[in-house]
């Protein structure tokens, strides 16, 4: 009986959706009563429409505006039907408006929703939350996150004072998930060949699988699922998925939120696999039929084909369908039998509860605007448009004292780095270091030793097993952001870890490092690694890439600066809001405190820092104090601080690196000096120099004539430098290829073999 029921539902839905025409009328205070399929939240008409026209079922809507009064059901989206495709009634009513499904057009099934809404909260969904300094920075962060579907922001005048400038970045689905999959003898069922998927990259996955394994705890969400494959396209389209597991014998897809550990049991009818977010993800499981499985709900229509193949390619050729069932003889009712039932779920972003709340502001992501200029793009680039506001349509919720002796640009004593790299890599970081002319490596323990004379000449040569000696490249053209392309098994960058992700091979975390602009290096623990628990664990590291001198003070009689040439990471062509807090600090929450110079200098810092949530500079220290804390910033009245968020979704302003520093010293970090007669021509000697980072000039006022007129030219190690690398079995480690000009596809394994 409940098989003969649905059946006539769908000859309603098939007959009613067969003769709707266009109809993009909206209509002010007008309500369509009853018929109610169910409510969504949606912040304006517009969203509500969209809704509706994804909505399997959906002919026309009731939308509830924020201006009305009767109760609190504002933002209210009413998604209706009717068996005859028509509008029962319509009568007037205050503070909605009304309207009909865009099915019967020309739908645009990734809609573009660039409006921005002041006063109105996008409540839960929030997988992460940072600092911005304002909304528009918020959605450059969200428009950047593949994850992210909508954001809210909370502005600076906010009641609860620590939460101010925080940015909620927020997630829905957008992969299809039937709402039930089930065994049914007699259907075969499957996806549309469109199926829009997400794809960072043209480098194939690896598609590794686990089968018979599970993971029974570190639950996100689960969702109806088809195969593994569908599992790992969901979990890969969820940012917090950090692993799955898909039940072949309940057709639930698992997903699992936990970076540190992944604890596995054996369990037969289970696949546990990991998303892949940095790679081409296999499209070929969209092609797979699967016979005695019903995708049941969602239908748009149905439509009489001869076999499976056929309403497949119906499927694939209509744009509103994302899965389809098809009904064989072998079916228990011969009704059904050759029936295609189209079908589809509501996958653009939709907010889980939309509520008013003043002094927030929310919105939507908007790479589809992005995708809308992919033409004018340059290949490869991550920069979105810029979204002029004004075109918005507005919502209606609308050095020192020393003596010249030892003041010269060299340093008598030896120092080291550790170094995994080949000779031929191990001198960029010679060349970088200010002050070292040779370099000596030490394999046994990684050692890179970098030394120097005072003649500039090797003093003592002498045969020794196991190491290899050389010359830095300063002489030469050196390459400033050198292209590190190997790989080191069994080889350990310890330490500088920022966050850890699992990834099914060194390659995917490689990749994983390379679009993440904080990271700098990584380790990738293999699936043979002794510690079960930690096998495919990614993590990615940070080193320096912002110039920080070692030392900054007051000294009378210097000038300071930078060169013009230093690099910044620059993400979008968008100038950045610059918005500072001037006599404001943040005194808990410390992350790590370098030399600063100014409060841009700071920011830069934070900026290129992946952990960095916001800065305090201490102008009396000259001390840039890096903080971490998501949750919340808790600040200070404090003379001579400046308190700023990071800037990561907008061009950095380099206007901080023309200002010269009267009374300020860089102090250390010389490469050589130069007599120059005034700080501009020190300025452009240290801009012109490609070593040279920073600088100082003595004028006349210094305190010893001896040093006046010197131009001091001046450089740090900026290149990625893991702290310690020691040998550690079945681990992988390596290098971004941001810097590279080829593809990770040219990257070579090194062995590193030891002899002790």
């Amino acid at each position: 009986m409940e098989t003969h029921l649905i059946l006539v539902g769908l000859l309603s839905l098939c007959s009613l959706s067969l003769s709707q025409v266009c109809n993009t009328r909206l209509l002010e205070n007008v309500d369509f009563p009853g018929t109610d399929i169910k409510f969504e939240y949606s912040p304006d008409v517009d969203h509500c429409q969209q809704l509706c026209t994804q909505h399997p079922s959906c002919l026309f809507f009731t939308f509830i505006r924020p201006d009305w009064t009767r109760d609190l059901r504002h933002f209210y989206c009413y998604l209706k039907t009717t068996t005859s495709g028509n509008v029962a009634v319509q009568k007037p009513l205050k503070g909605v408006t009304s309207g009909f499904s865009f099915k019967a057009c020309t739908p645009e099934l990734q809609p573009c929703l660039p409006n921005v809404y002041p006063d109105v909260d996008f409540l839960g969904a929030d997988y992460t939350t940072l600092f911005t300094a304002d909304h528009e920075e918020c959605q450059r962060a969200c428009t950047q996150d593949p994850g992210c579907q909508f954001f809210t922001f909370v502005h600076e005048d906010f009641g609860t004072e620590n939460i101010r400038f925080k940015c909620h970045l927020k997630y829905s689905p957008s992969i299809p998930a039937p709402p039930t999959v089930r065994r049914e003898t007699g259907v075969v069922s499957g996806f549309s060949q469109n199926v829009h998927l997400p794809q960072q990259s043209t480098t194939a996955c690896e598609g590794k699988l686990f089968p018979s394994i599970s993971v029974p705890q570190s639950n996100l969400k689960t969702l109806p699922g088809v195969c593994p494959d569908h599992c790992r396209a969901l979990c890969s389209a969820h940012p917090a998925c950090t692993f799955f597991s898909f039940d072949s014998n309940e057709f639930k897809c698992h997903l699992k939120n936990n970076k540190d550990k992944m604890e596995t049991i054996a369990k037969e009818g289970s696949t546990t696999g990991f998303p892949e977010r940095f790679c081409q993800l296999d499209e070929n499981w969209l092609k797979v039929a699967h016979d005695g499985v019903t995708l049941h709900g969602s239908d748009i229509r149905f439509e009489l084909v001869d076999d499976a193949d056929s309403c497949q390619r119906k499927c694939t050729e209509d744009p509103l369908c994302q899965f389809y069932d098809y009904f064989t003889e072998a079916f228990s009712s011969r009704d059904f039998w050759r029936q295609c039932h189209l079908k589809r779920t509501i996958t653009m972003p939709a907010p889980p509860k939309i509520t008013k709340l003043e002094k927030v502001t929310s919105g939507f992501q908007l790479r589809v605007i992005a995708e809308i200029y992919e033409k004018g793009r340059h290949k490869g680039s991550t920069q979105y448009p810029t979204i002029n506001q004004h075109h918005l349509r507005p919502s209606s919720n609308q050095h020192s004292a020393r003596p010249i002796n030892q003041r010269l640009w060299y340093r008598p004593s030896s120092t080291h780095q550790y170094s995994a790299r080949p000779v031929n890599q191990r001198l960029n970081s010679c060349r970088r270091s200010s002050t070292q002319h040779i370099t000596r490596s030490i394999n046994q323990h990684f050692y890179c030793y970098l030394k120097t004379t005072t003649s500039g000449n090797v003093a003592v040569q002498k045969p020794l097993k196991g190491v290899t000696s050389g010359f830095s490249l300063k002489a030469c053209t050196p390459e400033l952001q050198p292209c590190l392309p190997n790989v080191y098994p069994d080889v350990d960058f310890l330490g500088a870890d920022y966050t850890t992700l699992f990834t099914a091979d060194h390659e995917e975390c490689q990749r994983a490092c390379t679009q993440d602009p904080g990271c700098q290096f990584f380790t990738f623990v293999h699936e043979d690694f002794g510690t079960e628990n930690i096998r495919f664990k990614c993590h990615l590291k940070y080193s320096p890439s912002i110039p920080a001198p070692p030392t900054v003070r007051r000294e009378t009689g210097v000038v300071s600066g930078f060169s013009q040439n230093v690099h910044l990471p620059q993400q979008s062509t968008t100038a950045c809001e610059g918005k500072l807090f001037p006599s404001i600090s943040v005194p808990q929450s410390n992350l790590k405190t370098l030399p600063g110079v100014c409060p841009d200098h700071c920011r830069a810092l934070c900026s290129a820092h992946p952990a960095c949530t916001f800065f305090s500079f201490d102008s009396n220290e000259f001390k840039c104090h890096l903080k971490n804390n998501k949750d919340k910033m808790e600040t200070i009245a404090k003379e001579g601080s400046t308190t700023g968020f990071p800037e990561r979704f907008c061009q950095l302003d380099e206007n901080w690196l023309k200002v010269a520093h009267d009374g300020v010293t860089l102090h250390g970090s010389d490469i050589r000096f130069e007599l120059v007669d005034d700080a501009d021509s020190c300025q452009r000697k240290c801009t012109e120099d490609p070593l040279c980072q920073f600088y100082d000039y003595f004028t006349e006022a210094f305190s010893s004539r001896d040093f006046w007129r010197h131009c001091y030219l001046k450089r740090t190690i900026t290149m990625p430098a893991p702290p310690k690398i020691t040998k550690l079995e079945k681990v992988t480690s390596g290098f971004q290829l941001r810097s590279c000009v080829s593809t990770a596809s040219h990257t070579r394994s090194v062995d590193v073999n030891i002899t002790v």
